[in-house]
């Protein structure tokens, strides 16, 4: 259970899966009852990363805010503490975000990456992410001697809804008219999701696909909701697995 009380006032702020996906409220400790969402929509919350109570204004990572990315891209958004909204994404990009504050909380560094996608960093406005300058925007990974670059790929899962992603590496000199053995590096466990969503988290990986094989990771379908899942999945998938 996640909450974080306010200083100075009879509130807290209260992390609930009651909508399906992990949201946060305001609740109201004289009265015991949540006030209003202060988060809400079809992705999670993952953690609270600034509050400026002057404003009202709070930040916060995700999972899923894009509906058109991997749901477990990281991304982060600025919302008010009175209502949910204004909801906005700060980061902007199809990747895992990653950021680091100005000393006086006006801009952030903003750094993105895929496992099929170097990273890229700009700095941007945090109260609107607007772009205030590109910092690097790496070259094309094709380009890089003896990279293959993992493929993404996704899947309907066993309950027939439910998508699972994961990644495909093949051998450097890969010859589609040719057989090769089929590795799967599974470890998939029930507290969220497993394949690297980041640049450079699949060396050990590539070391196997230099000795011929095609590796292949995936997400498994676990009985789980949590801060990357909505309840609903959880539901499907524990009903799969009795």
């Amino acid at each position: 259970m996640f909450y974080l009380s306010l200083p100075n006032s009879d509130q807290i702020l209260w992390a609930s899966e009651r909508s399906g996906y992990n949201h946060l409220y305001m609740v109201d400790l004289e009265q015991g009852m949540i006030q209003h969402p202060i988060t809400s929509g079809p992705w999670n919350f993952k953690s609270i990363e600034h509050i400026d109570e002057k404003t009202r204004t709070i930040w916060v990572a995700t999972y899923g805010f894009n509906k058109d990315e991997d749901p477990y891209h990281v991304h982060l958004v600025r919302t008010n503490l009175d209502d949910d909204s204004s909801c906005q994404a700060i980061t902007e990009g199809d990747g895992t975000h990653t950021w680091n504050w100005s000393p006086d909380r006006r801009y952030i560094i903003d750094t993105w990456s895929r496992v099929d996608l170097p990273p890229r960093t700009a700095v941007r406005c945090a109260e609107t992410g607007k772009l205030q300058l590109v910092v690097h925007n790496n070259v094309d990974a094709r380009g890089l001697k003896d990279l293959v670059l993992p493929e993404r790929v996704a899947a309907v899962g066993r309950d027939g809804v439910t998508m699972i992603y994961g990644i495909i590496i093949r051998p450097i000199n890969f010859d589609a008219s040719k057989k090769y053995p089929v590795m799967e590096y599974i470890y998939a466990n029930p507290e969220g999701f497993y394949t690297p969503k980041q640049f450079g988290y699949t060396g050990r990986l590539y070391e196997w696909a230099k000795e011929g094989y095609i590796v292949v990771q995936m997400d498994g379908l676990v009985p789980t909701g949590g801060p990357r899942n909505s309840t609903t999945f959880a539901i499907r998938t524990s009903s799969t697995q009795a």
